[in-house]
């Protein structure tokens, strides 16, 4: 070989070499581009995982080295206790959890789960030469120590068979097993494949054929966050690849065949061609998917309500169809109703999704959608109501009328048959409860919420055919923040779209078709297929990236807003989810009570408020509507064996206690009607159905779908009083949005003539029509993904910023401007007035129940102290205070009025008054015991050498320097009674606070009610102070 060749040899040589490293570095790159899926596990749960000369092996471990073969990804395993696992995955420290996770309803509120790939139940593992070892039932192993791994399916299976005294959790299975072995515990409780592991490894062990109580077939699955949809979508697309292709199979296999030993090297490590021949089925890329929050009460059926925790309704179907359309995640939040606009204008939710009724008073505070449905103000009461024979709103004057607080139906109430007879309540819930426990005579609410409630208690309730004056058609639509036009626009596209597909419709026609029933899953979730049926039309992503919706509902309005085991379900929600998939962008649904919805949207809280909002000329000064989406109508509700059951017209309701939920349409109107001193205001619907039921309200005014929807849900209690109520209109629900968002708006308007033109919200409301509103039943898109799949996005929304806007009035000109609109206007000081005098009422008979039971226990403690005597009444005395002083005032105040007093007749502010004097009582016998003991015990000795018995004593020495002592203690006691009757509202009652919280959804002013209410409590407690202050100094000069 001469000297050129030799060059020609090498330079080719070199260019090989270079050539290789440039494929080599391409590789390289290629393969760092791949997405790197990070899995937590704990390698102690063999054969599900385990390690192998600290190789990750396992079945665990090899489907998600198939799964990110399938997703072109690499996969990097991660090592901690799994207690912690969750936790992990829920603050985003990990992709995927994957160590033999249960699936159980509890761990769904926390993450979500992949499809399921194996199935276990728990054995009891013990030494073969233990005692133990020939035991045939669980009975043999009480009272002996159990090792268990902490946080697993068996852990809380053995603490509840067993006992918790005899459990010894371990962080490990290596430490269980060590803790049995060791012979420290006794026997073990794991999973059987666990089990059959560990014995394999372990010739020292053995399962016991004994069945467990308890114990039941458990399904595994892996935890991804509930906000990594994307994760979980192509997650399950590989798995059911791969269940497909029998890859998964071969898996359980290969490791039977190798009876499960933990020491053998897993399927992919002893058959790597195995993993080699798996196609990528798509590319995985992760990129953020935008969540609409929406504000809903699910206390509104059939549009929005809950079942085992899942919102649905119509409200929420057709969100979840919006979500859909947009590729977004969608968030519903509880809210009370008439509290969703104003979380809407905070800012707090994007949407709020609860049957609002399109009005211009609401859309100069938030914008509102598309509207996606119409709505009447209905009369629902008792069938035996001696008003379920009326036949004119004039029969229906002087009595108790239950509305929603901040709905139609509430102004309507209370313009018809005055606010002195509405008594405005929190929720539809406490609006039916009201008519149920007849303190209320009737209510007034929309159409298809009447109708619900009457489903649910078909018995009972009744929907009286009696037509209010003032009550005209209502639209219903989604509403959002101002500023939030960005969305508003993509909703409106997306619900256009919705209804063109006509799956607005398959939702009413599905919840036609369950009569309603608030007790029945929404559309979606009835129909999950229907949701996957709609299209992506565009991807939501606002401001360069998909845009997440913060939609505001008060998941307490079935149909239109509910929630199904914590999935917002209803006509609201469905349309939502058909507005994201329509726009592209993500729903995430937030609660709200719905009279803060409003003043939510118009603090830019968030972007939309979508409660079954009805649409009014009040509301549109405060929000912007979109189109409507719904009609309602104000219904009564009450119990099928109210005495008013039978009354024909709003006249035979009068002068009766009526629920409603504060802030609605049937809070008004009830008010109106009736008069604002028979109206019980709830924050819920729940709440207003609940005071119904116990008793407390004749009857409740609720939207009629609404109504349905718990009538629904209760059918042998409650049902419609065909009722017309003076004033109760058609109502048109809409969405609501802040009146500067106005792009967004546009998107949502777009997208909602959309939906209905393809008939997607015609589907959604047919859809609960077929479940009858039931509140249990999911949603439209939960019930028929394939319908959320099938809507087209028609639009990419993108929010954009809304700038500082125009200079408007100086900030002192603007503040004045808000005290005469929430103060002077409408003489809405009036309900000021009210509340404070039913503030002052409740503090005086709660003081002087306080103080003698309070006196009352003291005497007789130390009177047991001292000379031992009242055993058996010191021993009632300190379960009392115990109990009393270790439970929330709230909850003792919900309990007396609902279940203590239900049907008791009383009025409501007496019974306020008794639950905060038994709460007082607690504080002050321990005040005054106090008092007692600090007296020098000298006093008493010295008492009884001048002859005095103990009696005399006490009440002559003792008693009057304890007093001197416990003065301003007593003093302070009396003060924070005063403050603390501002929960009173959740009853229904209209104190201080409650008249602020109604003002607020009358103007939709955020703050100014609720510092004129400060201001007032403040000047009292000034007072008292002041007063206290004399008191103390004369008694002072009395003692010197």
């Amino acid at each position: 070989m001469n000297t050129n060749q030799k060059i020609k040899f090498v330079a080719v040589l070199l260019t090989l070499v270079v050539l290789f490293g440039l494929t080599a570095i391409a590789q390289e790159d290629d393969a760092d581009q791949r997405y790197t899926i990070e899995v937590v596990t704990n390698p102690d749960f063999a054969p599900y995982e385990y390690l192998v000369s600290e190789e990750y092996e396992g079945i665990d471990m090899d489907i998600w080295k198939a799964i990110a073969q399938a997703l072109d990804c690499n996969v990097n395993f991660n090592v901690m206790d799994f207690d912690s696992i969750i936790n992990a995955i829920e603050a985003g420290r990990f992709d995927v959890g994957a160590s033999g996770f249960t699936v159980t309803e509890e761990r769904k509120e926390q993450i979500n789960f992949s499809t399921t790939y194996s199935t276990a139940h728990q054995v009891a593992l013990v030494l073969k030469d233990s005692p133990l070892a020939n035991a045939k039932t669980a009975d043999e192993l009480m009272n002996k120590s159990v090792a268990v791994e902490s946080g697993t399916t068996g852990y809380y299976l053995a603490a509840d068979v067993f006992g918790e005294e005899n459990v010894t959790p371990y962080n490990t299975y290596t430490d269980v097993i060590q803790g049995l072995v060791s012979g420290y515990d006794q026997f073990a409780v794991l999973d059987d494949l666990v089990a059959e592991s560990f014995a394999d490894k372990y010739g020292t062990l053995k399962i016991l054929d004994v069945s467990i109580p308890g114990d039941e077939i458990e399904e595994y699955a892996f935890t991804i966050n509930k906000q990594n949809v994307q994760m979980l979508q192509y997650t399950n697309r590989a798995m059911e690849y791969l269940q497909g292709m029998g890859v998964i199979d071969d898996i359980f296999a290969y490791y039977a065949s190798i009876n499960y030993d933990p020491e053998q090297v897993g399927y992919f490590s002893a058959h790597p061609e195995k993993l080699a021949e798996i196609d990528v089925v798509v590319k995985y890329q992760p990129t953020d998917k935008y969540t609409i929050q929406v504000a809903t009460n699910p206390d509104f059926p059939p549009y929005d309500y809950t079942v085992s925790g899942d919102y649905e309704g119509i409200d929420m179907d057709i969100w979840k169809a919006i979500g859909y359309v947009l590729d977004c995640n969608i968030n519903f939040n509880f809210m009370e109703f008439d509290s969703i606009i104003n979380a809407i204008q905070t800012g707090r939710y994007e949407v709020g999704a609860s049957g609002f009724t399109v009005t211009d008073e609401r859309k100069e505070m938030i914008n509102f959608s598309n509207t996606y449905a119409v709505a009447h103000q209905n009369v629902l009461m008792l069938k035996d109501s001696p008003l379920a024979t009326a036949t004119s709103w004039e029969e229906l004057q002087n009595v108790l009328v239950a509305v929603e607080s901040g709905t139609t139906g509430y102004y309507l109430a209370a313009d018809v048959f005055g606010d002195s007879y509405v008594y405005p309540y929190n929720t539809y819930t406490d609006v039916i409860e009201s008519v149920l426990t007849k303190y209320s005579a009737f209510a007034v609410l929309d159409d298809l919420v009447a109708i619900s409630y009457v489903e649910a208690h078909p018995d009972e309730l009744m929907i009286l055919d009696v037509e209010l004056p003032g009550a005209e058609e209502e639209q219903y639509a989604f509403v959002f923040n101002k500023s939030n036009t960005e969305l508003l626009g993509y909703t409106n596209k997306a619900m256009t779209y919705l209804e063109e597909k006509g799956i607005i419709d398959d939702i009413y026609a599905y919840y036609a078709s369950i009569s309603y029933d608030p007790e029945v899953e929404g559309y979606f979730s009835a129909h999950p297929e229907a949701l996957k049926k709609l299209e992506v039309l565009v991807h939501y992503v606002p401001g360069q990236m998909k845009e997440t919706v913060q939609v505001a509902t008060n998941p307490d309005f079935p149909p239109y807003d509910y929630m199904v085991s914590s999935s917002f379900e209803g006509i609201d929600m469905d349309i939502w989810k058909a507005l994201g998939k329509t726009l592209d962008f993500d729903v995430n649904f937030n609660y709200m009570e719905f009279d803060s919805i409003i003043n939510a949207i118009e603090s830019k809280k968030f972007n939309v408020g979508a409660s079954g909002f009805t649409v009014t000329e009040e509301r549109k000064e405060m929000i912007n509507f979109s189109e409507t989406y719904a009609v309602a109508y104000q219904k009564v509700l009450m119990l099928k064996d109210s005495p008013l059951a039978t009354a024909t017209s709003w006249e035979d309701l009068k002068n009766v206690t009526i629920a409603v939920e504060s802030g609605t349409t049937g809070y008004y109107l009830a008010a109106d009607d009736f008069g604002d001193s028979y109206v019980h205001p709830y924050n819920t619907y729940t709440e207003v159905v609940q005071s119904v039921l116990s008793g407390h309200d004749a009857y409740a005014i609720l939207d009629d779908l609404v109504a349905v929807s718990y009538v629904e849900a209760h059918p042998d209690e409650l049902f419609i009083l065909e009722v017309a109520l003076p004033g109760a209109e058609a109502e048109e629900y809409a969405f609501v949005f802040n009146k500067a968002d106005t792009r967004l708006l546009e998107y949502i308007n777009t997208a909602m003539i959309y939906l209905k033109d393809t008939g997607v919200i015609d589907d959604i409301f047919a859809y609960y029509g077929s479940i009858s509103y039931d509140p249990e039943v999911v949603g439209y898109f939960s019930a028929h993904p394939e319908a959320l799949a099938a809507i087209q996005v028609i639009d990419h929304y993108t929010a954009e910023d809304p700038g500082s806007g125009t200079e408007g009035k100086g900030w002192l000109e603007s503040f004045w401007d808000e005290i005469i609109k929430n103060f002077v206007e409408k003489d809405r000081y009036q309900l000021i007035i009210m509340g404070l005098q039913n503030t002052v009422y409740i503090t005086i008979i709660g003081l002087a129940l306080g103080l003698l039971i309070g006196i009352l226990s003291a005497i007789v403690r130390s009177f047991h102290d001292l000379r031992g005597n009242f055993k058996i009444l010191n021993a009632i005395v300190k379960v009392y205070i115990t109990i009393i002083r270790g439970t929330p005032l709230l909850v003792q105040l919900l309990i007396i009025y609902f279940i203590v007093f239900a049907s008791s007749g009383l009025n409501s502010i007496i019974i306020a008054g008794i639950a905060f004097g038994i709460n007082s009582g607690a504080y002050v016998a321990e005040i005054v015991r106090a008092g007692i003991n600090a007296v020098p015990k000298g006093q008493l000795e010295a008492a009884e050498s001048l002859g005095m018995n103990f009696n005399m004593a006490m009440f002559t020495v003792i008693l009057p320097q304890a007093i001197r002592n416990i003065l301003p203690a007593l003093c302070n006691e009396g003060i924070s009674l005063l403050k603390e009757t501002s929960i009173a509202g959740y009853i229904g009652i209209v104190d201080v606070t409650k008249a602020a919280m109604l003002i607020r959804s009358q103007t939709y002013s955020a703050f100014v009610p609720l510092i004129g209410v400060a201001l007032i409590y403040l000047v009292i407690v000034l007072i008292l102070q002041y007063l206290v202050g004399i008191l103390e100094r004369r008694l002072n000069d009395a003692y010197r």
